[in-house]
């Protein structure tokens, strides 16, 4: 069990947040705390798989405790890491999100592969935890920075889903316990098509009565 300071990340967080500012100009503070959200857990992500901690049991925290010894340390590498990969994170956001209002058609296939997947899960809840965190990594070395938790999911699921789609439950959970290599090279070959797709990637979906809230409110 590792132990950070609450001031230390709090102190981690708000230079995440101030570096956010510099590549997302004019944002709403609710806009803000949803980005910084999620880049604070790619972040986390991040130094846990350069520094090779993604596999540990308390990852996150080990994570926390590296990236405290940087800040106290070493400030300038620090400075240097956060810059190098907000830059492509920033990046990745305005290529792979699309922001959107309305359910589309993609909305009712990711309701399906949803529930069939969640049946089994629960059967294998610690290979469930590595598949994603080697998701993590594959997404993370091949530049795929931001959302890097929800695309793991999904890559994850989405193959738990086709294994579903021509097994039944029960044959399903022993396939999968008894042949982990043949989802760590399907999630490895799912990512390499993600990498080199040029589209968006996450569907962000907005609550359009805030908008509704907002008609007619005076500037």
């Amino acid at each position: 069990m590792y132990w950070v300071p609450e001031n230390t990340e709090n102190e981690i967080k708000s230079i995440l947040k101030s570096s956010l500012y510099k590549y997302f100009t004019d944002l709403s503070e609710q806009e803000a705390e949803y980005l910084f959200s999620i880049a604070y857990s790619d972040f986390i992500n991040y130094v846990a798989v350069t520094r090779d901690f993604i596999f540990d049991e308390n990852y996150e925290e080990e994570t926390l405790v590296a990236i405290q010894y940087i800040y106290h340390n070493q400030p300038l590498v620090l400075n240097d890491m956060l810059s190098e990969w907000l830059e492509v994170w920033s990046l990745k956001w305005k290529q792979r999100v699309k922001l959107a209002v309305k359910e589309d058609e993609s909305s009712k296939i990711n309701e399906e592969v949803e529930k069939k997947v969640q049946g089994v899960l629960p059967s294998i809840p610690e290979l469930y935890e590595w598949f994603k965190r080697y998701a993590i990594g594959s997404l993370i070395r091949h530049g795929e920075v931001c959302f890097t938790g929800l695309l793991a999911e999904t890559v994850v699921k989405e193959i738990i889903f086709k294994i579903l789609s021509s097994q039944d439950p029960a044959e399903a959970i022993r396939f999968l316990k008894e042949n982990p290599a043949f989802v760590l090279n399907e999630i490895t070959k799912k990512v390499k098509e993600l990498s080199a797709y040029r589209g968006n990637l996450v569907i962000v979906r907005l609550n359009p009565l805030f908008f509704e809230s907002q008609r007619g409110e005076p500037f």
